[in-house]
C-alpha cells in the first residue's frame, strides 16, 4: 500500500471528499481537491507536517501514516526481511505449512516482538468474542504505540 492509498483509505474510511479533507488540511477551497488528489495519485508527497495533520484529522497515530509500502511481493518481502533483522522474525515450517515465528535464539528480540503480536491477538480475540466493535478494534490498530 503506498502512502497515497493510505491516505484515500483513511479519507474514505471518515467519509470524507478530496475537497472536505484538503479544506480541512487547511489549503483554500480552491485548490483543496487537487492537493488531496495529488497526494492520492502519487504526483506529490505531502510534508511531515502534513502528514502530522492527516493523522490528526484521522484520528490515528502517525505512524499508521507512514507504513512502508508495500505494492508488491518484491517491497512485501524486503519488510519482511527487515523485521527478520529487527525482531527475529523467521519463516518456518510445521507439518507442511509455512509460518512466522520469533526465533527464541534472541530472547529480549523475543519477548519485544511476543508482547506485541499477543496483544493484537487479544484485540483481535475481544473483536470476534463482539467484546469490541470493528471500529473499536480498528482504532486500536491504527493508534498503536
Amino acid at each position: 500500500m503506498t502512502l497515497g492509498d493510505r491516505i484515500r483509505f483513511f479519507r474514505r474510511k471518515t467519509g470524507m471528499t478530496q475537497r472536505e479533507l484538503g479544506m480541512a488540511m487547511g489549503f483554500s477551497p480552491l485548490t483543496a481537491e487537487v492537493r488531496v488528489s495529488q497526494y492520492e495519485n502519487g504526483s506529490r508527497k505531502p510534508k511531515p507536517g502534513a502528514l502530522a495533520v492527516l493523522a490528526s484529522i484521522f484520528r490515528v497515530a502517525p505512524a499508521a501514516m507512514e507504513i512502508p509500502d508495500i505494492e508488491d511481493r518484491a517491497k512485501l518481502m524486503q519488510t519482511l526481511f527487515a523485521m527478520e533483522d529487527c525482531y527475529a522474525l523467521k519463516p518456518i515450517r510445521i507439518y507442511g505449512e509455512t509460518f512466522l515465528c520469533v526465533d527464541t535464539l534472541d530472547p529480549f528480540r523475543v519477548d519485544q516482538l511476543n508482547g506485541m503480536l499477543d496483544a493484537w491477538q487479544q484485540q483481535l480475540a475481544r473483536m470476534e468474542r463482539n467484546e469490541i466493535t470493528q471500529e473499536e478494534y480498528d482504532h486500536w490498530r491504527y493508534n498503536y504505540t
